[in-house]
């Protein structure tokens, strides 16, 4: 217990050691000094405490140095370890992306069905919150938000960590929320406290979960807006609008095919697609 209490007091106070152990030094050579008998000394003691002085003199600039060379590599080391902490954080996107890649080719290459497709963007939403978690972020939900026909409505397509009951929980298309911006904006959108006043978001009602960052992407096929990939925080700046935004927009483009195919699928064209596709090929050849 001693020993946590000095770790966490030498990384509070770099220079708490450095300060305690001259202070110590110092005291021990003028406690020395003290108890000589200068009566018996031949020579003036001035000498004595010129050499004490100029040995107290270098010992403080022996810890100085000692203490900016220990700041210089705790310093590297923090910096090492965050680099190492990236390294770890873009494998692991490099991974997902990659078991993202071969859901949605098995999902794609299937006879369509709109179970199958929901069962892949379920499993998809689950790779994405895995990916989210983070020490500022420890329970994180995310939704993929498709449009309904009319187009005037956003539907939960997949989520994660979510309860079935958000299946009843539809965003109008509307800037007056986060989801309904992204979508009308093409534009990524970063709530860090759901409660601030003038902030773009609609509670839903339908959910007992309680949250308080909210973050939206675009799921776009070329230039055109398909689909919202949102996910939420418990706490409030759960997420590094510069350092997690790519990584969400990468996953949200990697999407992009199996949401295309489900919209195509809905509407009837899928199979049709195909075959016009697989009868080119054929009198190609």
């Amino acid at each position: 217990m001693l020993g946590d209490f000095l770790e966490k007091l030498f990384n509070r106070f770099l220079w708490f050691p450095f300060i305690t152990a001259y202070i110590v030094l110092s005291g021990l050579v003028w406690y020395a000094i003290s108890q000589m008998d200068w009566g018996n000394l031949k020579k003036t003691p001035i000498p004595v405490i010129i050499v004490a002085s100029v040995l107290s003199i270098l010992a403080a600039l022996l810890f100085w140095w000692s203490y900016k060379e220990t700041a210089k590599s705790l310093r590297f080391k923090r910096d090492f370890s965050e680099s190492d902490k990236d390294l770890v954080k873009a494998t692991d996107a490099l991974d997902i992306m990659s078991k993202i890649g071969n859901q949605i080719t098995k999902c794609i290459s299937e006879p369509f069905s709109t179970a199958n497709n929901h069962y892949t963007f379920h499993s998809i939403c689950w790779l994405i919150r895995a990916f989210m978690i983070n020490e500022r972020s420890k329970d994180p939900k995310v939704v993929l938000f498709i449009p309904n026909e009319e187009e005037s409505h956003l539907e939960p397509c997949g989520w994660a960590n979510h309860s079935t009951r958000i299946q009843k929980f539809t965003l109008k298309i509307s800037q007056e929320n986060a989801a309904g911006f992204t979508y009308m904006t093409g534009e990524p959108y970063y709530l860090p406290d759901v409660n601030a006043p003038g902030v773009r978001f609609e509670r839903n009602s339908y959910s007992n979960n309680s949250f308080c960052s909210l973050v939206t992407v675009p799921v776009k096929c070329g230039n055109e807006v398909i689909g919202v990939l949102s996910v939420t925080g418990q706490e409030k700046n759960s997420y590094n609008e510069s350092e997690d935004i790519p990584y969400l927009r990468a996953f949200a483009n990697a999407l992009s095919p199996l949401v295309t195919h489900h919209l195509l699928g809905r509407k009837g064209v899928c199979g049709e697609h195909r075959e016009t596709v697989g009868s080119k090929r054929t009198d190609h050849l």
